[in-house]
């Protein structure tokens, strides 16, 4: 018998509730509430402030990328309205499985093509692999040896190409679409549109953006265990992000903190460090900036797309999710 789709959706919410209810559970038997009580209580505030400032340039690179990528389809936008588009972005991706909500950002520009502007959101998080593959590779090495890394290099090295020669490797890419005005070809057209000026520079951002996030753990890490080395923190760090990226919760909660003290125990760290840490990244990279983006949209909206009704000046947010699947009109 085959199942309706609203049936299937129900199922296969309520398997990943099932599976983060069992995360939690887990995270319950790694650390007591009295060691995560404890180790809350001796941390450094001076560290702790350093790692809670960084989230500040954090955010303004992430917004800066963000400006660069969305510019090659939509020349006139400001920083400003990139800006406005990217924290109302986070503010859908905190509250979705896997953060796939973040997929709407370019949508709130209200402005362009949807799926093009979502296209260009994937740009985004795929050119965020490199500097990631590189502490993949670190963690791997030091883990393993040089056999376990040689996938990883491999992938750095696609990833080199592309960004240095993204006028072959884009348009290889868009050609997967059938038809010009199908959705995976509008999807990928923002990988064909990206020349390498703008790869070279979105991708020092990236790096950039990494080296920052990746120092901010290592301080906050440090702050609830002192000593904490490098490799201990990279370990982490490289398990925060692939972790969070698993569609199970809402915002990767869970899935983030699991993998963070699964890889800092590794090296003899407290569980409850490598939570705490966790916690602090989530609530300033993330809760902080999505709770600024809920206020816009609650203040101001959703920009109306040109040609809708002038009057109403904004949009449902259910009808911005659908706009960035749907066909655009001609």
């Amino acid at each position: 018998m085959e199942l309706s789709s609203k049936t299937r959706k129900w199922l296969g919410l309520g398997l990943r509730l099932l599976l983060a209810g069992a995360l939690v559970v887990l995270l319950g038997k790694m650390v007591s509430w009295r060691e995560f009580y404890t180790n809350l209580r001796g941390v450094n505030p001076v560290l702790l402030g350093i790692g809670i400032a960084l989230s500040i340039p954090n955010l303004i690179l992430q917004i800066a990328k963000w400006w660069l990528l969305v510019r090659r389809h939509i020349p006139a936008v400001t920083y400003g309205e990139a800006t406005r588009s990217f924290l109302c972005g986070t503010a859908v991706g905190v509250v979705t499985p896997g953060r796939v909500g973040e997929m709407t950002r370019g949508a709130m520009l209200g402005t362009g093509d949807p799926v093009r502007l979502s296209g260009a959101v994937f740009l985004d998080k795929a050119l965020n692999f490199g500097p990631l593959l590189v502490y993949l590779a670190i963690a791997l090495w030091r883990a393993g040896g040089p056999i376990p890394t040689l996938p990883v290099l491999v992938a750095l090295a696609a990833y080199i190409y592309f960004v240095c020669a993204p006028q072959h490797a884009g348009p290889r890419l868009a050609r997967l679409g059938r038809s010009p005005d199908s959705l995976i070809r509008r999807f990928l057209v923002a990988f064909s549109e990206l020349d390498r000026p703008c790869a070279l520079q979105t991708t020092v951002l990236s790096v950039a953006l990494y080296i920052c996030v990746h120092l901010q753990f290592w301080i906050c890490l440090a702050a609830y265990a002192p000593g904490a080395s490098f490799h201990a923190a990279t370990a982490g760090f490289v398990a925060l992000c692939f972790a969070s990226s698993v569609p199970l919760a809402p915002g990767g909660v869970g899935t983030r903190e699991a993998g963070t003290m699964v890889a800092v125990a590794a090296f003899g760290i407290s569980p409850a460090a490598g939570l705490n840490s966790s916690l602090i990244l989530f609530l300033t990279n993330l809760v902080i900036p999505s709770i600024g983006g809920g206020l816009l949209l609650l203040r101001g909206g959703i920009p109306s797309k040109p040609g809708s009704d002038p009057s109403s000046g904004k949009r449902d947010l259910r009808e911005v999710v659908a706009s960035s699947v749907e066909p655009s009109q001609p």
